[in-house]
């Protein structure tokens, strides 16, 4: 199976913090029908735990996020698979963030005569781990 695409939808269009994937020709999806992972060059703006984080106490810079995990999504999963398109929704649960190594790009900018390195969107080689909640073919009606 290649995965051709993934999309993420947050349950609530007001909470705006599905996963954003960059790349995706780095994406690696596994899963068993009732838990999964997904890796992927991108980013997703949530902490694994609310706060508060002692790993921080030395460091007083770190920037945190102010949503936590778990979180429910929609996903769209799109591959091929024996030259076909199949494309499949699932109501998932993602309860684990793993950051692996950052992967950011650096944009140079003019500022009077000398260049500021800037980073626009920070992004991470991620693995999340979920819970297919449900998938989208199990509903009769969605409307």
């Amino acid at each position: 199976m290649r995965i051709i695409d993934v999309q993420f939808s947050d349950m609530k269009p007001s909470e705006l913090s599905s996963p954003y994937i960059k790349d995706k020709e780095s994406i690696i999806y596994e899963s068993d029908g009732k838990n999964g992972s997904i890796y992927f060059n991108g980013y997703y703006y949530v902490e694994n735990n609310p706060p508060p984080y002692p790993e921080d106490e030395y460091n007083k810079n770190t920037r945190r996020h102010n949503k936590w995990l778990p979180r429910k999504h929609i996903m769209n999963l799109i591959y091929n698979k024996d030259e076909k398109y199949v494309e499949e929704l699932y109501v998932i649960e993602i309860y684990k963030k793993e950051t692996h190594e950052c992967t950011n790009t650096i944009s140079y900018i003019d500022d009077n005569g000398s260049l500021l390195e800037c980073v626009f969107f920070p992004t991470n080689y991620i693995t999340l781990h979920f819970k297919i909640i449900s998938r989208f073919e199990d509903y009769v009606d969605l409307c």
